[in-house]
């Protein structure tokens, strides 16, 4: 086994991000190939190796939490953990550990703030987003000093594939109206980078964006196109 197929990377200064493709790993059948996420039914051993070529590929400790679809995050310390419970965000300021989001539809958001060298990562679906776990981030950030901010919006599912019911549709609206959109047929959607891009937007941060959406594009995973799948990575970490 090589090197996960990386499906799109970069740098903001001191830090560097990467969000793995689902291809050059060892995971079979519905988890093929290169899953990452060990709560999704794929057998252990071939997820540890999954992990274990990113953690090579990059040179670090990688730390995962496992999503709960809330606004809890965690200030990681312990290069030792690679699994964090009950969190949908990371933050830390250890030169050795790699953070990484777990994603299969949800937006991922990749972030760095330079002036108290603090890399987070972040996991939002719908309800992660309507809740303003991404603001909640960021004003934990600010509070401890952050001015200026790089980030990155990961993958997720685009808003004409992601239709819901009118109900979500109005929950989403009353909350984050950027998100909530009719299409020409009426029918209800849900964009997720546009809702946090206009979140972003609140504290004049400007986000890049991998424009990709998880539905239609068959190198990531996609809960809502497989329903059984693997889990794909968005990861940040110190260079």
């Amino acid at each position: 086994m090589g090197e996960i197929k990386p499906l799109s990377n970069g740098t903001f200064g001191d830090a560097s991000w990467l969000i793995t493709s689902r291809w050059n790993g060892v995971s079979v059948g519905n988890y093929y190939e290169a899953n990452l996420a060990i709560h999704v039914g794929d057998d252990s051993n071939a997820v540890l190796q999954n992990r274990e070529s990113l953690a090579s590929q990059i040179s670090k400790n990688v730390v995962y939490p496992v999503a709960c679809h809330g606004t809890e995050f965690a200030q990681v310390v312990d290069k030792s953990l690679e699994d964090i419970s009950e969190v949908d965000a990371l933050i830390t300021s250890e030169k050795n550990i790699a953070l990484a989001i777990l994603s299969a539809d949800c937006a991922s958001i990749l972030i760095y703030a330079e002036e108290i060298q603090q890399i987070a990562a972040i996991h939002a679906g719908w309800r992660g987003m309507n809740n303003a776990i991404l603001p909640k981030v960021l004003s934990h950030l600010i509070n401890k000093g952050a001015k200026s901010f790089k980030a990155v919006i990961g993958p997720s599912i685009c808003a004409s594939c992601y239709r819901v019911s009118r109900e979500r549709y109005l929950e989403v609206q009353s909350m984050v109206p950027s998100a909530a959109k009719i299409t020409s047929e009426g029918k209800y959607c849900i964009d997720i980078q546009a809702g946090l891009i206009s979140q972003f937007l609140q504290y004049e941060i400007t986000p890049e964006l991998v424009n990709i959406c998880t539905f239609e594009n068959p190198d990531v995973y996609s809960y809502r196109r497989d329903g059984i799948t693997g889990r794909f990575a968005s990861a940040i970490w110190f260079n």
